[in-house]
């Protein structure tokens, strides 16, 4: 309605003033109650999150929305409400002994959801700078709602860093959560779907950064690890905790020139490392000595600045990697979706 009244106010306003100034007066008019609508169907709080879905499933959604507004007596337009209803169907979940890792897309910060079949584990929200962004409105929840994800089995605060735990009450106060582990109190170990989790804390030194609460997912052989915001002292004392091969490392501290030290890389060999940071971010992360210390040892690097989410597939087959930039452009872009079998 709105659309068509202000283009024809436009055509009309150097022909037919007077008329072009009603139809303005109208389009204010509807624009006002369209708006009291709105305010009235969202104070009923009736929101039907609806999950991703298959090109297939929702071109057949959109045909049963075309056969209910056809005209009587072409086709029964009742057929369009059951091809309606795809809408609603649920994600197929994952087998047992698959983990689906996304590294969400959060600026400057670090949020991962972690996937089985039958659970989920959020491990850090992003930041949230009060009224003007939140990552957990406008990236954490809607990834979880997409998924079809109602509750949350873990949420994991690495440490209490606005970059790292700015989205963690509003995620509290819009989703299910069964269990809060975070900095200070964060040993903690589960099974879910034959994968193996645990967290556990690297030092006490006092140093927020370092005291990291950092996560272990082991899935059919290969692991994952999850490291906040540890530099070099944390990578020295994790270490004497862990240290064998990984599959999957998140850069500490976001590529930090202080972080990602040769011992570090070396005992633990990652096959592919994921940068989560902002684009041109005044903290100067990745840093260009911590990214050379990477390609010398040729781990594959990813990064959110230039990909986007990242979702990593792990099961007994190997590893998938795919960029949300790649998956959701143009026809003009090549994907980058590839199986990495038995390795990297």
């Amino acid at each position: 309605m709105l659309v068509p009244l202000v283009l024809l106010s436009l055509v009309l306003s150097p022909l037919i003033g007077p008329l072009a100034g009603w139809l303005i007066g109208l389009t204010n008019f509807v624009t006002e109650w369209v708006w009291r609508l709105l305010q009235f169907a969202a104070s009923l709080e009736g929101l039907v999150h609806i999950a991703a879905m298959d090109t297939w499933r929702l071109v057949v959604a959109m045909l049963g929305v075309v056969l209910l507004l056809l005209p009587k007596g072409i086709v029964p337009r009742w057929l369009g409400i059951p091809m309606m209803l795809l809408l609603l169907a649920k994600p197929v979940p994952l087998e047992s002994e698959v983990l689906r890792a996304t590294f969400l897309d959060v600026g400057q910060g670090l949020s991962v959801l972690l996937e089985s079949g039958s659970g989920s584990t959020l491990y850090d929200t992003g930041p949230s700078f009060g009224g003007s962004f939140s990552a957990a409105d406008q990236i954490v929840l809607p990834a979880l709602r997409s998924r079809d994800w109602q509750v949350l089995d873990q949420m994991i605060i690495s440490h209490g860093d606005n970059d790292h735990a700015g989205g963690r009450q509003e995620i509290m106060d819009a989703i299910q959560v069964d269990q809060v582990i975070e900095q200070g109190a964060c040993e903690a170990s589960w099974e879910r779907d034959g994968i193996w989790f645990a967290t556990f804390g690297v030092s006490e030194s006092g140093s927020r950064n370092d005291d990291s609460c950092v996560l272990l997912v082991v899935v059919s052989g290969r692991r994952l690890l999850l490291t906040g915001d540890i530099e070099a002292r944390g990578e020295a004392a994790l270490l004497s905790k862990f240290a064998m091969p990984v599959d999957v490392i998140s850069v500490p501290h976001h590529g930090c020139e202080s972080s990602s030290t040769p011992a570090f890389l070396n005992r633990l060999l990652p096959g592919v490392a994921v940068i989560s940071a902002g684009y041109r971010n005044r903290f100067g992360h990745p840093h260009a000595s911590i990214v050379r210390r990477y390609e010398k040892r040729s781990i594959r690097l990813l990064s959110t600045v230039d990909m986007g989410a990242l979702e990593i597939i792990l099961d007994a087959e190997g590893m998938m990697i795919r960029e949300a930039r790649n998956q959701a452009s143009g026809i003009w872009r090549r994907h980058g979706s590839h199986r990495q079998a038995g390795g990297y």
